[in-house]
């Protein structure tokens, strides 16, 4: 329905190891095992960094858990590395003292999607243009105001108010044009998961984009808030 740039420029996913690991670069990951929540962002991440590093996806053995389970397992040393995303990078950074191996710079461009029903766009579309130009409005103010956000995603969630800051400054978004670049751009990413044995064939996701309400949000984005 509405594609949204996180400006984040891919540090809000990473390949994370906990204190004391000796794995330093994508390479090391050999004989390793990398948790990291299947067919997620996370996922697309390290099979991207590991086609990058030349290392096969045999090499290492990856575990699928949900992210609860995996900052135990990344502790009691169950699992060696964990790609995931924020605000679990910022917990296993900031609190249990571990660190970045490679973050998705210059592999992930950090663009996601708010979607909605055939049924609901037909026939909502008026709420649903109106809330999008209500986020968009929201997210330029957080744009604008990083610490008060990050103050109210603490209160709201209960992290941590370091780990909430980091981010806000990761997840004030804005809309983005749709348009044949950006749809190129997932499909190459349904490629990866199948090739990766993810999902059997790549679907025909060329009707599955809402352009119309990108341009109200867009400006909207231009008129944030007090």
């Amino acid at each position: 329905m509405l594609a949204y740039d996180s400006g984040a420029r891919g540090t809000s996913t990473a390949l994370v190891v906990p204190a004391g690991s000796p794995i330093r670069t994508v390479a090391d990951l050999k004989g390793k095992k990398v948790a990291t929540v299947k067919g997620s962002i996370g996922h697309f991440l390290l099979l991207r960094l590991l086609e990058d590093a030349h290392v096969p996806a045999k090499d290492v053995q990856v575990v699928f858990l949900d992210p609860g389970s995996t900052r135990g397992a990344l502790q009691s040393g169950s699992v060696d590395a964990w790609a995931t995303w924020s605000p679990y990078i910022g917990l296993v950074t900031l609190h249990d003292h571990g660190r970045v191996v490679k973050d998705a710079s210059g592999v992930l461009e950090g663009v996601g999607f708010f979607a909605a029903s055939d049924k609901a766009i037909a026939g909502k579309s008026a709420i649903l243009s109106d809330f999008l130009v209500r986020l968009s409005r929201a997210q330029a103010w957080a744009r604008a105001h990083p610490a008060q956000y990050g103050a109210a995603i603490s209160k709201e969630t209960g992290l941590p108010l370091d780990v909430a800051t980091a981010l806000a400054s990761q997840f004030a978004g804005h809309a983005e044009p749709m348009g044949p670049d950006l749809v190129r751009r997932e499909y190459a990413t349904l490629e990866t998961f199948r090739k990766a044995g993810v999902i059997e064939s790549t679907p025909d996701i060329d009707h599955a984009f809402a352009p119309q309400f990108t341009q109200a949000a867009l400006a909207a984005a231009a008129q944030p808030g007090s």
